[in-house]
C-alpha cells in the first residue's frame, strides 16, 4: 500500500463483523475531503467508499454500511445537515433513511439489521442538545427513543447542558 499525497487525517474506523475489512472516515486535502474508505484489514483493497461522508457503521451481517451525509451518492448537496444514509454493498445502491430538516449522525445498526439508531439535534434551539432516534432502514417507523435531558458533566452550559447519548449502542 503506497502511501497517498497530501496532508490526510483519519478520524473515525469500524472494523466489518467478519473482521476483514475496515472502514473509516478520512479527512484530505483534496476533492474527496471527508470521506469514507475501506481497506482489507491486510492492508489490500484501498479504495474510496462514499465522498462527503462520515460516520460509518456496518449491519451486523456485513452486507451494508449505514452512514451520514449531507451530500447525495451523486456528489449533490442535499442540506446544510447531515442525513442517515444506508449503502448495500453488495449492489452499491444507497438509500437515504432520514430526509427532514435538522442533523441526524452516529448510525448503529440493530442486532437485527432491521432498524438503525441514531443521534439527532432536531430540538437545538431548545435544548441545545441531541436525542436518540430509532428507524427502520428503509426509512419507516421513526420513534425517539430518548428526550433530551440535563447533561450532569456541563449542567451549566447552555449548548452542551443538554443531551442524551452521542453514541448510541444497542448493547448498553
Amino acid at each position: 500500500l503506497s502511501p497517498m499525497p497530501g496532508i490526510r487525517h483519519i478520524l473515525s474506523i469500524a472494523v466489518s463483523p467478519d473482521n476483514k475489512v475496515i472502514a473509516f472516515v478520512m479527512a484530505g486535502e483534496d476533492e474527496y475531503g471527508i470521506s469514507i474508505w475501506t481497506v482489507n484489514t491486510d492492508g489490500s483493497g484501498l479504495k474510496m467508499l462514499v465522498k462527503y461522508a462520515s460516520d460509518p457503521a456496518w449491519s451486523p451481517d456485513g452486507s451494508k454500511l449505514a452512514y451520514s451525509s449531507n451530500y447525495l451518492p451523486t456528489g449533490e448537496k442535499i442540506n446544510k445537515f447531515s442525513k442517515i444514509f444506508v449503502l448495500d454493498l453488495k449492489t452499491m445502491q444507497n438509500i437515504q433513511v432520514t430526509k427532514k430538516g435538522w442533523e441526524d449522525r452516529r448510525p448503529v445498526f440493530s442486532p437485527d439489521g432491521t432498524k438503525i439508531a441514531f443521534e439527532s439535534y432536531r430540538h437545538r434551539e431548545i435544548a441545545h442538545g441531541s436525542e436518540l432516534f430509532v428507524i427502520n432502514i428503509d426509512g419507516t417507523g421513526e420513534a425517539r427513543l430518548t428526550p433530551p435531558q440535563k447533561n450532569p458533566k456541563y449542567p451549566n452550559d447552555m449548548f452542551r447542558g443538554w443531551s442524551t447519548d452521542q453514541y448510541p449502542d444497542w448493547t448498553k
